[in-house]
């Protein structure tokens, strides 16, 4: 498939909240990317939010009969998951997501064709200004999804990637993933790249991490999910024991398993976030890989009132590489970076020097 056909999750989204009004639009992407999340992009204060999951939906999910005794007749009534009703109390048009709808039931495709094409329910309209989107795997990942051609003509699909490793480490800083896993990523972005388009430009045969249905490895693999999820067990390793292991690589892969724990092993080893507060000049310095983990640990912590602490020991490491990771991370964390950058003359300096790495941040 050509690479220029695929979209970044970023474009998909902008597309979707552009053009979702009148185009609805199907975002097609290997598993665990994040096509879901793009539901979240559109406010609740402005939109009544719908999630169906095609593959799990009956027709009644959308509308159903109801027998009117008076007029001797029955009408279709949309099912109360919709939203419809609400929407018309609040005055919000719907944002309806359907997800997996390659693996929707024949039956459910049928229903829900009129939404697809009209956003139209049975006889009933969606509020103006209405947007219907859909998401389904690629048809070479062989998990089953099939949209046939009547229904992919009522739509608008593009296929999509997931995160870069730079961006998903940002949303890691912001939704407190463990900072072992975002410094294995940060140092590993082949991680999250899609077989059938590379982000990195290791070739999806050499590339031991992630789904390729191609290698026949479609269990267990990096992703953007499972990786999210992989930090819940590194954050926990000390209570999990001797699961730990087997859980990471039930979760990431047994290849990304065995590599994140020498990442785990450094982390093991560094000094404890209470160690830098109490004594920034004596903390132990970290050494090896181990100072990427303690810079991206740097880097999501620093706050406005512990930033000199955490200057004075980041100062005082060999590696300029180290320095740089922390740099490069902190200052994607945005306006409040640069709140604290105006307060701090050697951090400012820290960063020019290593601006050449945060550029591409």
């Amino acid at each position: 498939m050509p690479k220029s056909v695929f979209l970044s999750l970023a474009e998909a989204t902008r597309l979707v909240t552009t053009v979702g009004h009148t185009n609805t639009i199907l975002i097609e992407g290997p598993p665990g990317i994040g096509k879901s999340s793009i539901l979240k992009s559109f406010s609740e204060d402005k939109f009544e939010r719908v999630y169906l999951d095609a593959a799990v939906m009956e027709p009644s999910d959308l509308l159903y009969p109801m027998a009117d005794p008076a007029k001797r007749e029955v009408e279709f009534v949309p099912n109360a998951l919709m939203k419809l009703r609400k929407a018309q109390a609040s005055g919000k048009p719907i944002v309806v997501m359907v997800d997996e709808l390659g693996k929707a039931p024949k039956a459910v495709m049928n229903a829900l064709l009129p939404l697809l094409l009209e956003k139209r329910i049975g006889a009933h309209y969606l509020p103006e200004g209405s947007v219907v989107f859909a998401t389904t795997n690629l048809a070479t990942d062989g998990v089953g999804d099939n949209i046939p051609a009547h229904a992919r003509n009522r739509i608008t699909t593009v296929h999509c990637y997931g995160p870069k490793a730079q961006e998903w480490v940002q949303w890691g800083v912001e939704n407190k993933i463990d900072p072992v896993i975002l410094a294995w990523v940060n140092e590993n972005p082949q991680a999250l790249d899609c077989y059938a388009y590379s982000l990195t430009g290791i070739k999806a045969e050499s590339n031991p991490y992630i789904f390729n249905p191609q290698k026949g490895v479609t269990k267990t693999f990096t992703s953007a999910r499972s990786l999210a999820h992989s930090g819940s067990l590194v954050s926990a390793r000390n209570s999990l024991g001797d699961s730990f292991q087997a859980a990471l690589a039930g979760t990431v892969g047994a290849s990304a398993a065995a590599d994140i724990q020498a990442f785990v092993s450094a982390d093991d080893s560094l000094a404890t976030w209470n160690d830098i507060m109490k004594d920034p000049m004596k903390a132990k310095l970290p050494e090896g890989i181990a100072v990427y983990v303690q810079a991206i640990k740097c880097a999501s912590l620093m706050t406005r009132e512990n930033h000199e602490k955490v200057e004075a020991y980041v100062s005082r490491w060999e590696a300029d590489e180290g320095k740089a990771v922390f740099i490069t991370n902190y200052v994607r964390r945005g306006n409040e970076a640069l709140i604290v950058m105006g307060q701090s003359k050697s951090l400012s300096e820290m960063t020019t020097k290593f601006m050449n790495y945060t550029r591409g941040a």
